[in-house]
Protein backbone atom coordinates (compact mmCIF):
# COMPACT_ATOMS: atom_id res chain seq x y z
CA UNK A 1 0.00 0.00 0.00
CA UNK A 2 1.30 3.46 -0.85
CA UNK A 3 1.87 5.98 1.84
CA UNK A 4 -0.01 9.26 1.70
CA UNK A 5 3.22 11.19 1.11
CA UNK A 6 4.17 8.87 -1.76
CA UNK A 7 0.78 9.26 -3.38
CA UNK A 8 0.97 13.04 -3.02
CA UNK A 9 4.39 13.02 -4.67
CA UNK A 10 3.07 11.00 -7.63
CA UNK A 11 0.14 13.40 -8.04
CA UNK A 12 2.48 16.40 -8.05
CA UNK A 13 4.64 14.73 -10.70
CA UNK A 14 1.57 14.03 -12.84
CA UNK A 15 0.42 17.66 -12.54
CA UNK A 16 3.86 18.88 -13.61
CA UNK A 17 3.74 16.64 -16.71
CA UNK A 18 0.22 17.85 -17.58
CA UNK A 19 1.51 21.43 -17.50
CA UNK A 20 4.09 20.80 -20.27
CA UNK A 21 2.61 17.97 -22.38
CA UNK A 22 -0.50 18.67 -24.45
CA UNK A 23 -0.99 15.10 -25.70
CA UNK A 24 0.79 11.83 -26.48
CA UNK A 25 -0.11 9.76 -29.54
CA UNK A 26 0.85 6.09 -29.89
CA UNK A 27 0.80 4.42 -33.33
CA UNK A 28 0.36 0.66 -33.64
CA UNK A 29 0.35 -1.87 -36.49
CA UNK A 30 -1.47 -5.19 -36.60
CA UNK A 31 0.76 -8.24 -36.12
CA UNK A 32 -1.66 -10.75 -37.60
CA UNK A 33 -1.67 -12.86 -34.44
CA UNK A 34 -5.03 -14.49 -33.68
CA UNK A 35 -6.66 -14.66 -30.28
CA UNK A 36 -5.84 -12.84 -27.10
CA UNK A 37 -4.15 -13.51 -23.82
CA UNK A 38 -0.64 -13.75 -22.45
CA UNK A 39 2.04 -13.86 -25.11
CA UNK A 40 -0.30 -13.10 -28.01
CA UNK A 41 0.22 -9.60 -29.34
CA UNK A 42 -2.46 -8.47 -31.79
CA UNK A 43 -0.73 -5.11 -32.31
CA UNK A 44 2.81 -3.78 -32.04
CA UNK A 45 3.87 -0.26 -31.07
CA UNK A 46 5.51 1.57 -33.99
CA UNK A 47 6.03 5.09 -32.69
CA UNK A 48 5.12 7.57 -29.98
CA UNK A 49 4.64 11.28 -30.72
CA UNK A 50 4.78 13.77 -27.85
CA UNK A 51 3.09 17.13 -28.40
CA UNK A 52 4.28 19.70 -25.85
CA UNK A 53 2.22 22.73 -24.87
CA UNK A 54 4.97 24.97 -26.30
CA UNK A 55 7.47 23.96 -29.00
CA UNK A 56 7.78 21.30 -31.67
CA UNK A 57 6.51 17.76 -31.36
CA UNK A 58 8.91 14.83 -31.00
CA UNK A 59 8.34 11.44 -32.62
CA UNK A 60 10.11 8.47 -31.08
CA UNK A 61 10.42 5.15 -32.86
CA UNK A 62 9.65 2.04 -30.84
CA UNK A 63 12.93 0.58 -32.12
CA UNK A 64 15.05 3.54 -30.99
CA UNK A 65 14.82 2.62 -27.28
CA UNK A 66 14.79 6.33 -26.40
CA UNK A 67 17.95 7.27 -28.30
CA UNK A 68 16.33 9.55 -30.92
CA UNK A 69 16.19 12.60 -28.66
Amino acid sequence: MRTEAGERSLRQRAEALRAVIQRIECRFIATGAKGSGWGKRNAQLVSVTIYPVVGDSVELSADSKGTSW
